[in-house]
């Protein structure tokens, strides 16, 4: 899924009441980042920094599960980690996502995203047709091909 300038403005409206956010929704692209943690809808873990290398689920009590979301000028998002400061990456479809130095350059960085829903998949702009999968609690999430099963289906909040 594709955030596009009406789900911005959607989302604008809905993070300004509940005070997530402001965005800018004047111009063409979304201005402001929002930071959110993303829980998944197979076991309610969440997406979690943890060492900083490898995305993996965890127990949503943990810490470093908070994503600093930056919508792009073509729609994507980079998701950056709060506490390592790194952005998840996509290293190719069946395998690990890991955090790298960030570089809204790097397409494999770069995802789709609908805030607007109650539940999302985040899809891959570097492999299109790929979301992040999450593989159960303390194991390390992967791209796969989007199936809309519930371990792909991930709700945002701000923890």
């Amino acid at each position: 899924m594709r955030i596009t300038q009406k789900a911005v403005a959607t989302l604008a409206a809905a993070v300004s009441f509940t005070g997530i956010a402001v965005l800018n929704c004047d111009t063409a692209t979304a201005a402001v980042p929002v930071t959110l943690s993303f829980q998944v809808q197979s076991d309610d873990t969440n997406l979690d920094e943890y060492l900083g290398s490898d995305v993996l689920t965890r127990d949503p009590s943990l810490g470093y599960q908070n994503w600093t979301v930056t919508p792009l000028d073509d729609g994507s998002v980079t998701i950056k980690g709060t506490h390592y400061g790194k952005c998840i990456a996509t290293n190719g479809p069946g395998k690990n996502v890991t955090q790298k130095p960030c570089s809204q350059n790097d397409l494999a960085q770069r995802w789709f995203l609908d805030l607007t829903s109650d539940t999302t998949v985040i899809e891959s702009a570097k492999s299109p047709e790929f979301v992040l999968q999450a593989n159960g609690p303390d194991r390390t999430v992967t791209t796969e091909y989007a199936l809309a099963a519930q371990n792909q289906q991930w709700t945002a909040y701000q923890k």
